[in-house]
């Protein structure tokens, strides 16, 4: 079975069009600064919705990613995470 391609797209420049195919992957890069105490059960969410009349966020693909987060003093961390959504 032949794969299709990987669509990279970075969050931080909206708003941005992909065209893809059935089979492409999308790879969804978030960046994201952090102070404050470990977060060891931070949960990135990243989906793909289609609005309808009756629900604006119809999501098509969802997926979630465990991001453990530690101790983040002052100036804080930087983290950055990527899914991929088939």
């Amino acid at each position: 079975m032949a794969r299709g391609k990987i669509h990279t797209i970075n969050l931080a420049v909206y708003p941005q069009v992909l065209t893809v195919a059935p089979g492409d992957t999308i790879r969804v890069v978030t960046e994201f600064d952090y102070v404050g105490p470990a977060q060891k059960d931070a949960t990135v969410i990243c989906a793909i919705f289609h609005p309808t009349f009756f629900d604006r966020h119809d999501e098509i693909v969802r997926r979630e990613k465990a991001v453990p987060i530690p101790n983040s003093p002052l100036p804080g961390n930087h983290f950055t995470v990527t899914i991929d959504l088939p």
